[in-house]
């Protein structure tokens, strides 16, 4: 095993020659995705109970110094925290991606338009059965030829089964069953968020919630779009919101990361989308604009109407 260059970690976490801070940072150093501190006590053979409490406390200075990342919903589950280098921010495309938004939001000749660029998140929430799986594979239909992207679509579902899915694909007139499994993988959702995405890619993922603590839908944002940063790729995701509410549950928190983010609202008469943010407008900004539509009993989404602000 090498040995790291003591300014990575503080001269061996300040501690001076300690054996066993050495080798838990060797381990650390050479992991890969989320760990148990039991893992470090198995391959380290650490037993003894002053062993044990000796790495926590390496542990807890590793967190400290930011060379380890906790992970807030299960105890004793780190990973070793990224190295970011610099942005060399002068080399960047400027070019927004060729990608089919809905509802004409993607149309450069018109004035509502909105730009997306590599790494972006796009959030979609809605209450239920108004339509955002629909809509997110409307998304994956629409952009599944002109794919800007090296790997296929990478759908993941949360609720929906196989059957569900064969449904959905081939009783609605606008999918093309033969061509998705050509250009899209659709998997259902196993462990965490972030652990699903491919790099890339156009990624989504219908739909993203956290049955324990709202709260937490913010913090799976976050993960997501961190597990995407500095490669290339792009990012849709659902969420379920409230009928009351433009945000989805977990709050407004959910808006931060997104460059493009939708509201739909199903009521008893009609249904409603709202652009809540677009963060980059090709014209006028479109934030708080609403338009009417319907979802027909084949799965169709019907606009209806022109866009107009409240």
């Amino acid at each position: 095993m090498n040995v790291p260059n003591p300014g990575n970690v503080d001269a061996i976490l300040e501690d001076g020659p300690d054996v066993l801070a050495q080798k838990v940072w060797d381990w650390v150093d050479e992991s890969e995705g989320w760990f148990w501190v039991g893992d470090i006590d198995k391959e380290l053979g650490i037993i003894s109970q002053a062993q044990k409490q000796n790495r926590r406390q390496i542990v807890h200075t590793l967190l400290k110094k930011g060379k380890l990342h906790k992970d807030r919903n299960r105890q004793g589950r780190y990973k070793k925290s990224a190295v970011v280098p610099p942005m060399s921010w002068w080399d960047a495309p400027i070019e927004p991606l060729n990608l089919t938004l809905p509802f004409g939001l993607s149309d450069g000749d018109k004035d509502l338009n909105v730009k997306i660029f590599n790494g972006n998140m796009i959030v979609c929430a809605a209450n239920s059965n108004a339509g955002k799986t629909i809509l997110a594979y409307n998304f994956a239909e629409e952009n599944m030829d002109t794919n800007p992207f090296k790997n296929k679509i990478n759908l993941i579902v949360s609720e929906q089964d196989a059957s569900e899915v064969r449904y959905v694909l081939e009783n609605c007139p606008k999918y093309r069953p033969e061509v998705w499994r050509e250009k899209v993988v659709i998997r259902q959702k196993r462990g965490e968020w972030a652990d699903m995405v491919v790099l890339d890619a156009i990624n989504i993922f219908d739909y993203i919630t956290d049955y324990s603590e709202a709260w937490g839908i913010g913090e799976q944002l976050r993960d997501v779009y961190d597990a995407i940063y500095g490669s290339r790729g792009v990012l849709w995701c659902n969420l379920q919101k409230d009928s009351d509410r433009d945000t989805g549950r977990g709050g407004s928190v959910t808006l931060d990361l997104a460059r493009l983010y939708l509201s739909m609202t199903q009521y008893t008469n009609t249904s409603m989308v709202k652009i809540v943010k677009a963060k980059f407008p090709g014209g006028v900004n479109p934030s708080g604009f609403m338009k009417k539509f319907r979802v027909t009993d084949d799965g169709e989404i019907i606009e209806s109407g022109i866009w107009y602000r409240d």
